[in-house]
């Protein structure tokens, strides 16, 4: 998976918001974090800090991987709420945010 990361993206993660997702296989979920960080550049890796109860943390303990989108200063608080403010144990966060 390596090949499909723009290491010039890892020197680009600042303080913000992010959505981190995951898939357990049938299902996806994710949340807003604001934890990200570059680990280091050779390998390619990042740090996501997230709570052990949500389930995101647990699909990817599952799966072994996610993704980190970065939310724009635009991005609006409707939809930074589906992922902040709601359990994807209770509602399916991403087909609201479509």
């Amino acid at each position: 998976m390596d090949g499909d990361l723009d290491l010039a993206a890892l020197f680009k993660i600042t303080y913000g918001l992010y959505i981190v997702t995951s898939c357990d296989g049938e299902r996806f979920t994710g949340l807003v974090a604001n934890t990200v960080s570059q680990v280091t550049a050779e390998p390619p890796r990042i740090s996501v800090c997230i709570h052990k109860e949500n389930l995101t943390h647990e699909y990817i303990t599952r799966s072994g991987a996610f993704a980190v989108s970065v939310l724009d200063e635009t991005a609006p608080l409707k939809f930074i709420g589906i992922f902040g403010f709601n359990s994807g144990r209770k509602i399916d966060k991403l087909s609201k945010a479509c």
